[in-house]
């Protein structure tokens, strides 16, 4: 388990020490006073970024689902790699997004409840359009299948030194793989 940093006055000399301990790059940061742990850093590597809260990592960034059931079928991963921030340690199949060859962001909206939710968002000026505009709704689960190129989880939950260590292998290998196929496709 990891240290519990809250109200802990040096949590940025032992945050340091763990993104260090990782070869996750340090970020700094306007101190956040308002969070579980008042720390100047967070960690990056590519588009991924690390914050410490209370005794975990919270990590943001798309990383795909084979990805992620591979560090599920870890018995490190399924007790200590927590995606969605599900404390539950469910499948990371409950918290996959769906997206298509182009990007958008898929969803099932069966009635259109989430479209004019949406629509009323617009309309009071709350949400801008370019917000909305890489999101295409479906009726059903099966319609959108039909269109899924690919499902990534998108927020991690890590409680533990293993676990942090595993998904960092996780997203490096991602990286270099999604690194090559660019290449492969001169989109580089």
């Amino acid at each position: 388990m990891l240290k519990n940093l809250a109200g802990y006055p040096l949590c940025d000399k032992y945050i340091l020490q763990e993104l260090e301990s990782h070869g996750i790059e340090p970020v700094r940061c306007k101190s956040n006073s308002q969070g579980e742990v008042c720390s100047s850093l967070t960690g990056r590597i590519g588009k991924f970024t690390f914050r410490r809260d209370w005794s975990y990592w919270v990590i943001t960034g798309a990383l795909p689902l084979e990805y992620a059931m591979a560090i599920y079928a870890n018995p490190v991963g399924r007790q200590y790699v927590r995606a969605g921030g599900d404390c539950a340690c469910r499948n990371p199949e409950i918290w996959e997004n769906f997206f298509d060859t182009d990007g958008n962001e898929l969803y099932v909206d069966p009635g259109g409840k989430q479209r004019e939710q949406i629509a009323n968002l617009l309309e009071k000026g709350l949400l801008k359009s370019t917000d909305t505009d890489n999101v295409i709704f479906f009726e059903s689960e099966k319609e959108r299948d039909k269109h899924v190129a690919r499902s990534f989880v998108n927020m991690y939950h890590v409680d533990s030194d293993l676990g942090l260590h595993l998904i960092v292998d996780a997203i490096r290998a991602y990286l270099i793989v999604d690194t090559m196929k660019a290449h492969l496709k001169g989109t580089v």
